[in-house]
């Protein structure tokens, strides 16, 4: 169910998505509105820099829980397992928040700017969002913990062999 509930929320959240098409397809000859063109970036600055503040919690969230597992399973560590699954909540909730705002700022910049090279940052951005999006939906954050375990075994194995 929790999954199903973080699915649904990114998905309205993909909705932006027709903004962007329909912001691209915007005479780029139309005269240039300087100022709502700068405040459009400062918007996009911002929108970039809580995503990546929300992402960078995510993935370190992410990395504890899996490490906790990964403690708990071989048993030398006994975690409150919970307060890993809460953090992770949290920070996907933070994460999932700061998709729309990236998507709309994205669009905002295409809407108002007419020089290509100033749309070329926000347009790459929204490739980076859409390339984590679909990585997160394609398993969910407990999907991800467990890839981060199961690393953090491997390195462990391999480090044991070395030293054999």
């Amino acid at each position: 169910m929790r999954k199903l509930c973080h699915t649904s929320v990114l998905m309205v959240s993909l909705c932006a998505t027709p903004s962007l098409t329909h912001a691209q397809q915007t005479d780029s000859r139309a005269p240039v509105n300087q100022p709502t063109c700068s405040e459009a970036l400062n918007k996009l600055a911002g929108a970039i820099s809580d995503y990546k503040r929300a992402k960078f919690a995510l993935d370190r969230a992410i990395q504890l829980l899996g490490s906790a597992r990964y403690s708990s399973r071989i048993g030398k560590m006994k975690l409150n397992m919970a307060s890993r699954q809460v953090d992770v909540d949290a920070a996907t909730a933070s994460y999932v928040g700061s998709i729309g705002p990236a998507y709309g700022a994205v669009a905002l910049v295409i809407a108002n700017c007419s020089d290509d090279l100033v749309k070329v940052p926000g347009i790459r951005f929204m490739k980076k969002v859409d390339v984590d999006v679909s990585k997160f939906l394609s398993g969910g954050a407990d999907k991800l913990a467990d890839d981060q375990m199961a690393d953090i075994k491997k390195m462990f194995d391999e480090m044991k062999a070395r030293n054999k």
